[in-house]
């Protein structure tokens, strides 16, 4: 048992080591309340709220203005394709996002400030991990320091929540608004090796 659950642990370890992509993931659970629990700020909070529920992207929250919100409908255009796409929002969403003029963006700040604000918080509550990013496949060997957690982990964090909570690939791309369910399995190919090992592991509990 022990010889083969090394050999499943070997063979994803070489697939991963041949992808040219980089390792950013969702936050846990717990350490997703313990960010929150030290965002005090009232739209530094709704920022962060709104991209973990909704899996905005930075640049489609920061481009939100007041005209983008129709009654208790979030319309958001894509910053990947050229779509849109309309959400009815639940109560909770509503009374984080304020109401304002047509022209006015519903979350004053830019992507440089509340990247910047991330980064505090993500030291102060000690979330700082770095991994090693190697150049894209085909390019020199050139390595660099990366966070595993940044602004895109909420994005990870909603997309993964979904699926937890309808077990329905289709419905969770549609939240992500991927046009391709490929493209939304990808969010969850970092954790199969040890899925794949736990369900193993299940089925051979004698």
């Amino acid at each position: 048992m022990k010889k083969l659950r090394q050999t499943i642990h070997d063979r994803y370890r070489k697939n991963e080591s041949n992808q040219c992509e980089t390792v950013e993931r969702a936050f846990t659970q717990e350490e997703f309340d313990k960010f929150m629990n030290v965002v005090t700020n009232p739209l530094h909070r709704a920022c962060f709220i709104v991209m973990a529920t909704l899996g905005l992207r930075v640049g489609e929250l920061t481009a939100l203005k007041g005209k983008d919100l129709d009654k208790e409908e979030l319309i958001i255009d894509s910053t990947k394709g050229s779509y849109k796409a309309r959400f009815r929002l639940p109560d909770a969403i509503l009374r984080v996002i304020k109401a304002t003029e047509e022209d006015d963006h519903l979350f004053p700040i830019t992507q440089a400030q509340l990247r910047r604000v991330f980064s505090r918080y993500r030291t102060e509550v000690g979330l700082n991990r770095v991994y090693m990013r190697t150049a894209p496949c085909g390019q020199s060997k050139i390595r660099n320091k990366r966070y595993d957690l940044t602004l895109h982990s909420f994005r990870h964090y909603a997309i993964q929540k979904a699926y937890l909570l309808s077990k329905d690939p289709d419905l969770t791309r549609r939240l992500a608004r991927h046009k391709h369910l490929e493209t939304t399995l990808r969010y969850f190919r970092k954790n199969r090796k040890e899925d794949v090992e736990n369900l193993l592991e299940s089925m051979t509990n004698f």
